[in-house]
């Protein structure tokens, strides 16, 4: 069964046993978190489409680890001043699998 979920505030297309990798969840390894917008659905040749959600449905996923994503670099710079400043940043993250929907 695949699925288009939502999770903070993004649509996210996957079935059952994928991995995905979200914003930073709340929780350790290991824990259980619960999706419960789902907005479609796809059984084979079932489809189900909500209005915005589809009722009863949920989708349930284990948080596999938290990471950080690659460091950017953020460049501001303005000529004949001698001004530039370089930041960088690391984004928090989790990944997820997702086992079950019901």
């Amino acid at each position: 069964m695949k699925l288009v979920f939502e999770a903070q505030g993004k649509q996210w297309n996957a079935s059952a046993g994928d991995s995905v990798i979200l914003d930073r969840l709340e929780g350790k390894e290991g824990d259980i978190v619960e999706f419960p917008h789902v907005l479609m659905t796809i059984d084979g040749d079932k489809v189900q489409v909500g209005t915005p959600y589809v009722e009863g449905v949920t989708v349930k996923a284990q948080i596999v680890r938290n990471l950080r994503a690659k460091k950017i670099r953020v460049l501001k710079f303005e000529s004949k001043i001698n001004y530039h400043v370089v930041h960088g940043h690391r984004q928090d993250q989790t990944e997820v699998r997702l086992t079950e929907s019901k």
